[in-house]
């Protein structure tokens, strides 16, 4: 699927390189939050997400919240989050944000907003880039002004994105990968310096 040619009128400041900047509306195939209601929980069974439990880059399983099955096949009426859809905290702290990671099953409540992005866009891309200044500026001025700040649907929709070439877009994603390798090996380094200091300490205080 290609994108509609933007309107540039609307972009003041387009980026020195040329690439366009859309809606999110225009380069997503589905924006919505999660339930509404509030479900049933347990003490164990299939993840229930709230706003806490995104980051930025990650999913934080600590303090979340169960459903059954029978309350994930009612959820699910409305949505089925899938690998790839971008998550946004919407919520209390608001623009945190993650991609879904494959073979994850859970549903979600309000306080996050799903983001399903067209083929032409890559969600790492995407994710990567709601949290840069650019577009958490538009954030921050889009939140509601109230005692809990919120970002809803409508807000999410109109905040620009820019789009540089989808090849562009992979090697970014390339990037990223080597990035997140390299942090595995540096904590494994860390790891390993730490036992040999700690077994060091043991041989010389006992």
């Amino acid at each position: 699927m290609t994108l509609s040619k933007p309107d540039l009128s609307r972009c003041s400041d387009i980026n020195p390189l040329g690439w366009p900047k859309y809606t999110f509306e225009e380069i997503s195939d589905l924006i919505t939050d999660g339930e509404h209601a509030t479900p049933k929980r347990f003490n164990q069974g299939i993840y229930l997400l709230s706003a806490r439990n995104v980051l930025n880059h990650a999913l934080s399983f600590d303090k979340i919240d169960y459903i059954d099955q029978v309350e994930y096949d009612r959820i699910s009426k409305r949505i089925i989050p899938q690998e790839g859809d971008v998550l946004i905290s919407c919520s209390g702290t608001i623009g945190r944000t993650c991609t879904v990671p494959e073979g994850l099953k859970f549903q979600f409540v309000r306080s996050v907003a799903l983001i399903r992005f067209k083929k032409t866009i890559n969600p790492i891309f995407m994710e990567h880039q709601i949290t840069m200044p650019f577009i958490q500026k538009q954030i921050d001025s889009s939140k509601s002004q109230s005692s809990q700040a919120n970002l809803f649907q409508g807000k999410i929709r109109k905040l620009l994105a820019v789009v540089p070439p989808k090849e562009l877009q992979e090697q970014f994603l390339s990037f990223v990968k080597q990035i997140d390798k390299s942090k595995v090996a540096v904590q494994k380094s860390l790891e390993q310096t730490q036992m040999l200091f700690d077994s060091l300490m043991q041989q010389y205080f006992g």
